[in-house]
């Protein structure tokens, strides 16, 4: 019996596919088991997904280090972070334009917003912070949305 890294469901021997989820057994699954990174590919690729977390720059280990899973789990997270950053900016640019023509004032809205923005601050220094010590941890909040493959 093989057991999915995925899933965790066990299948018969010599099958390719798991009957649950239908990943395929014998690739690496994206996921948070320290297992699926080797030590060797932590050591060569930590400088690269550091870019992960610094906005716009994630781009970088997206097409240079895309053959190493370490460099893509940490891309993912950045993607994520870089995304719900984005969307967060525009609803809080929305909320500045409704507060400017509304006769109605949301400055206390904004205020709340503002100090809010902080919070990916820590989720970006809480990434570069997993990088450097070696780990593929998910970050709070947004770690279980995956884009990558």
């Amino acid at each position: 019996m093989i057991q999915c890294k995925k899933c965790g469901t066990w299948a018969p021997d010599g099958t390719n596919y798991c009957p649950s989820c239908g990943s395929h057994l014998d690739a690496p699954q994206y996921g948070y088991d320290p297992e699926l990174y080797s030590e060797e590919d932590i050591q060569q690729n930590r400088f690269m997904a550091v870019f992960s977390y610094l906005g716009i720059l994630f781009l970088i280990p997206l097409i240079a280090g895309k053959h190493s899973p370490y460099v893509r789990f940490h891309t993912n997270q950045g993607i994520v972070l870089f995304l719900t950053e984005l969307i967060f900016n525009v609803c809080r640019s929305a909320v500045r334009i409704a507060n400017h023509f509304s006769f109605i004032h949301f400055g206390w809205v904004l205020s709340i917003l503002n100090v809010f923005s902080y919070v990916f601050l820590v989720l970006a220094i809480w990434g570069i912070i997993n990088v450097c010590t070696g780990k593929a941890a998910k970050l709070p909040f947004i770690g279980e949305i995956r884009i990558l493959r």
